[in-house]
């Protein structure tokens, strides 16, 4: 036997131990993943960390008898920061409840989850439910703790539905699986500053000087101009440059987008299988409101979402003159207190008118 016919031959039995031990080890994920963990302790893993608001929701929909005298805000810290549930239970004094369920960080498919477990396993009926939708862009990505709060099944149905980022959830589960076990042997710091503790479910923001936040404004103000105006161009069924075309389509396949379009437009129909009434809100967003395109992203949600009867949902699309000075945020989404406090008087207002 010559060197060269030994090398082949050690190097196909390398390849097919590489090969055996990688069938194995997936199938170890596979069991693990599936292995069925109380939901209490995957939200445990958030009581003392920046997400400690997505536990404040699953303990808070734990002790509610009933929703159905509630409107239930859901959103990403847009509407965790700036819907001030406990100042509309104050406008308020009939015997409808609110309830800000917004979490931090990008959401609609932790949103969707929620629904699901809030509606199909709790069998909770809001009154009515608020979908937030934020003010300049389709969210990107899919939240750090998605495999947190979806079941299994709805993990895994997520890779039929074009999430780009199935496997990073499904090895995140696998690793808290892990966790469980090993974790006894392991010192973990807890910082119980970051625990959420409140009666309602709004955290305000530190205010931030004008001058901070107009200075972060003339940073991106040419880049968000510049995405609002695709944005209109693609309400006016303008058509794009075949290179624009190109790296939109790159973009909503690298950062998530088709997925994050579908879990919204299927948390919509989920409200409408059960008759809930639901309405969209777009946030104020600074750069559209010193273009005066408040309604911009409005458009868009109704050109993109056509499953939805836009003559039984309402689109609120905050056209207030005011959200264009710079004292209500601290940055080109995110409100202040101040802002809050406008933004969830202009929504109470909003959804009295629609009554």
């Amino acid at each position: 036997m010559n060197n060269s016919s030994t090398s082949n031959s050690e190097f196909n039995r390398f390849v097919a131990k590489i090969a055996f031990r990688m069938v194995l080890l997936a199938a170890a994920c596979l069991l693990v993943f599936f292995i069925p963990m109380p939901r209490s302790y995957y939200f445990s893993l958030m009581k003392y960390s920046d997400y400690s608001k997505m536990n404040w929701v699953e303990n808070k929909l734990n002790s509610v008898g009933t929703l159905d005298s509630t409107v239930v805000f859901v959103g990403s810290s847009i509407c965790l920061n700036g819907i001030n549930d406990s100042l509309l239970n104050t406008l308020d004094t009939g015997t409808t409840q609110y309830l800000n369920c917004g979490i931090t960080h990008t959401c609609y498919a932790v949103i969707d989850a929620m629904l699901e477990e809030m509606l199909d396993k709790k069998k909770l009926r809001p009154k009515k439910v608020i979908l937030c939708f934020k003010g300049d862009a389709m969210a990107r990505y899919i939240h750090n703790m998605y495999p947190a709060q979806a079941s299994t099944s709805h993990i895994m149905q997520s890779a039929t539905e074009f999430n780009t980022q199935f496997f990073p959830s499904f090895l995140k589960r696998v690793s808290w699986n892990v966790h469980s076990v090993t974790h006894l042997t392991k010192y973990e710091h807890i910082d119980t500053e970051k625990e959420f503790v409140s009666s309602y479910g709004f955290k305000p923001q530190n205010t931030l000087a004008v001058e901070k936040v107009e200075k972060s404004y003339k940073n991106l103000r040419a880049g968000s101009e510049s995405n609002f105006n695709a944005i209109q161009n693609q309400n006016e069924g303008n058509v794009l440059p075949l290179k624009s075309k190109v790296s939109v389509a790159i973009t909503d396949v690298t950062q998530n987008i088709i997925y994050q379009r579908s879990v919204f437009e299927r948390s919509a129909k989920r409200l409408d299988d059960l008759n809930i009434p639901y309405d969209i809100l777009v946030y104020p967003n600074l750069v559209s409101a010193r273009m005066e395109k408040q309604g911009i992203m409005a458009n868009y949600v109704k050109r993109t979402f056509t499953a939805i009867d836009y003559d039984k949902h309402n689109v609120i699309a905050v056209t207030d003159t005011a959200f264009a000075n710079a004292r209500y945020y601290v940055d080109m989404n995110h409100l202040n207190p101040k802002g809050a406090d406008l933004l969830t008087h202009y929504v109470y207002h909003e959804l009295n008118n629609s009554k």
